[in-house]
């Protein structure tokens, strides 16, 4: 039996909303979804957050794909960022994104100061070029070229 019809987004929790929301459109290139302050019950009974205030921002990517960013108003960032989170750290580590230049890609973010782990490197059986950058909020993206 079937119980996933398809992965809908994945969340991201950032600390600035604005620097996130550049971040994705205008560097990665993803179009706003839907933008939109929630607060209320629902999300409040959802998130089991009293008076929750949470800015969301859903993108899609060319293939449809989701990334929903949420800016809470009330942040509890001491207790929700840990600062030594690395990429082999238990729990979710990263997002794969396949880009169609990743070395173009690569100069990019390092012009916006994000940290890589290495180069690009081809892999092994030839297949695919690589890298892994660290983000502003502390999470990981792997980039991911498929070569011809």
């Amino acid at each position: 039996m079937r119980i996933i019809k398809n992965v809908r987004h994945i969340g991201i929790v950032v600390s600035n909303i604005n620097k996130s929301l550049n971040f994705f459109q205008n560097i990665l290139g993803f179009k706003i979804y839907n933008n939109q302050i929630e607060k209320g019950k629902f999300i409040s009974k959802i998130l089991n957050k009293k008076d929750c205030n949470v800015n969301t921002i859903k993108f899609i990517a060319p293939d449809e794909s989701m990334i929903e960013l949420l800016c809470f108003k009330k942040k509890n960032i001491k207790k929700n960022i840990k600062k030594n989170i690395n990429i082999d750290s238990f729990g979710i580590t990263h997002i794969s994104f396949t880009v169609f230049d990743i070395n173009k890609v690569y100069k990019i973010l390092k012009n916006e100061k994000i940290k890589f782990l290495s180069k690009p490197v081809i892999s092994s059986d030839k297949k695919v070029k690589v890298v892994f950058c660290k983000v502003f909020d502390n999470y990981f993206f792997e980039l991911v070229e498929t070569l011809k």
